[in-house]
């Protein structure tokens, strides 16, 4: 670690301490108890959370770039960490990720070590394979080539066994493409392959389009291009994000107006130079994804960097970014963090931590914080749908939790999915629970929506307190019955008709043709009569029931339930079949 970092960490840390007093001292909307500390290895660089035992509590996994290992940290289920465990990881991380990479339904580690262009290094992966309880196997390392960084593990083409997904330079340290490393199951990887253009950088992976597979956003020179999956490996060019200023150098995916679609958080720059006097302005804004092309790009961050003659003086640049629902209205926020290092010592202005409270639009409210100190990873670790956060002090060896502590609700129905047939009702359990001395009184209300006629829905209660306990409201949803909006399009004209009106077809032709005798034309008449009749029989013309029969046809609703206090405004989705 530098120097100039050892100082920002120190400075961190101590601001991490004194970060609980100086929120309640604010009247900050969002406030976090006082900070939780565990010892970790040497130098932590990057966190993962995940359930790594398997009993539905989020645990941490830090990577160690000093000791060469990973910590792990179980979670109890309240905020708190049991004491770290380290493993070995037999590289110097530098950063690292969570995934079943072999596909045995446990979770596993996945360190990367970056390579060290200037002294000709390449840089590794080491996966750690987890038993299911929390601990893990030895390592299984593959060496990459000094122009792959890896960035992220996922599983691309389908066969349940984590590919790797590495960005590429060339010589001269140029980007040259997205490189992909299918997995073999077994922690080892085939050759690279290029997905992505030559001068693409990867920044995130997610699926973009909703269709179950991963997809890619890559940062060119002038905009993040969507590469959609096809499922075995290949990506097809989807659509674009513009930043309103600059270049994209990072993005990240979040669902920013919860419509299950993972929106784009960009960093975009402009450089400029003058002489040996260098400058940065740096752009963080928000860009929705919506049905196959993107948004404006909604700017709501930022920094600067000013590089002189006889070094850096100033650095507001944004470096860390985390996001979550902060304040418990439901829609995600962003947490970003800043250097705040300005050359000789201080401040280099303003405050480097906020918290941009997100209205479900793409539009954020800043919250300007005291600043915890460099951002690990951001999650809910004690199932109160608030968002806590993890932090890193490199310094001390160590990374702080902050336990969110904003009076809040949750709303969870026990299922998100409802099957139903037609003239039939369901019901659904709502649970709410209040965080952190929530008193409110939440006011309930529903909303379905589909193909007319649509079914209809009530809460009862419809108004509640959320008090100490767990408090209840049961959703039911009415199907109405057989209808003319469900009927099948063939029920709609009675087949008997259809019976009648072929033969009756054929005496038309016979009685236009002039031709004919009419002893002949008396025949035809009485043929197609009784044709008619047995036709008639055939079809079930006899029992007089094709007319009310219906044919109904399975059909999707979506079901809305908004949860409104005198503060906070939540919503819940729950899928209804039909059928």
């Amino acid at each position: 670690m530098t120097a100039r970092n050892e100082k920002v960490a120190a400075r961190c840390s101590t601001a991490g301490l004194l970060f609980f007093m100086t929120l309640m001292a604010s009247g900050s909307t969002v406030t976090f108890k006082p900070v939780q500390t565990y010892s970790v290895g040497i130098n932590p660089t990057s966190v993962a959370v995940g359930d790594f035992n398997r009993d539905g509590k989020l645990d941490i996994a830090v990577a160690n770039n000093g000791s060469s290992n990973v910590s792990i940290l179980l979670g109890n289920g309240d905020g708190t960490l049991q004491p770290a465990v380290n493993f070995d990881a037999s590289v110097a991380p530098n950063g690292i990720a969570v995934a079943d990479i072999n596909g045995d339904g446990k979770l596993d580690v996945a360190v990367f070590l970056s390579p060290n262009t200037s002294s000709s290094l390449p840089g590794a992966v080491s996966i750690l394979f987890g038993n299911g309880d929390g601990t893990f196997q030895s390592p299984v390392v593959t060496t990459l080539t000094l122009q792959q960084t890896m960035v992220a593990v996922v599983d691309v083409n389908g066969d349940k066994k984590a590919d790797l997904l590495v960005n590429l330079t060339d010589s001269n340290l140029n980007p040259a493409g997205v490189g992909l490393l299918l997995g073999n199951g077994d922690g080892t990887f085939q050759a690279a392959m290029t997905v992505a253009g030559a001068s693409d950088i990867l920044c995130a992976v997610a699926d973009f389009n909703h269709d179950g597979r991963p997809d890619l956003a890559v940062a060119t020179s002038v905009a993040v291009q969507l590469m959609y999956g096809n499922g075995d490996g290949s990506f097809s060019a989807g659509p674009q994000a513009l930043p309103s200023n600059g270049g994209p150098t990072r993005a990240w995916a979040f669902d920013l107006n919860g419509d299950s679609k993972p929106d784009l958080i960009m960093d975009s720059r402009i450089f400029s130079s003058h002489g040996p006097d260098t400058s940065t302005t740096q752009y963080i804004g928000a860009v929705l994804n919506t049905s196959g092309s993107f948004g404006n790009e909604l700017v709501f961050s930022g920094g600067t960097r000013g590089t002189f003659e006889f070094g850096t003086t100033i650095d507001t640049l944004v470096t860390d970014i985390a996001g979550g629902d902060f304040d418990g209205d439901g829609k995600t926020d962003i947490a970003n963090r800043a250097d705040d290092y300005k050359f000789g010592g201080g401040h280099a202005g303003g405050n480097p931590f906020a918290i941009n409270l997100g209205d479900g639009t793409g539009n954020f409210t800043v919250l300007a914080m005291a600043d915890p100190g460099p951002l690990g990873a951001a999650a809910d670790l004690n199932g109160d749908q608030l968002t806590d956060l993890i932090v890193l002090d490199a310094a001390n060896n160590s990374i702080a939790v902050l336990v969110n502590a904003t009076p809040a609700f949750s709303m969870t129905p026990a299922s998100t999915t409802l099957t139903a047939s037609f003239g039939q009702q369901v019901t659904d359990v709502l649970t709410f629970a209040a965080a952190n001395s929530f008193l409110s009184t939440i006011q309930l209300s529903c909303q379905v929506t589909g193909p007319a006629p649509a079914p209809t829905c009530s809460l009862s209660p419809a108004s509640l307190t959320a008090g100490a306990g767990s408090s209840f409201s049961t959703l039911t949803i009415s199907v109405p019955g057989a209808s003319a909006g469900l009927l099948s399009p063939r029920s709609r004209l009675p087949q008997p008709l259809y019976a009648l009106a072929l033969p009756f077809a054929f005496v038309g032709l016979g009685f236009r043709r002039k031709s004919i005798n009419p002893r002949h034309k008396r025949w035809l008449l009485g043929i197609s009569l009784a044709t008619a009749a047995v036709l008639c029989t055939a079809c079930g013309g006899g029992g007089g029931n094709s007319d009310t029969q219906s044919v109904h046809h399975a059909t999707s609703y979506t079901v809305l339930v908004t949860a409104a206090s005198d503060t906070l405004t939540k919503t819940t989705q729950i899928s209804m079949n039909v059928q």
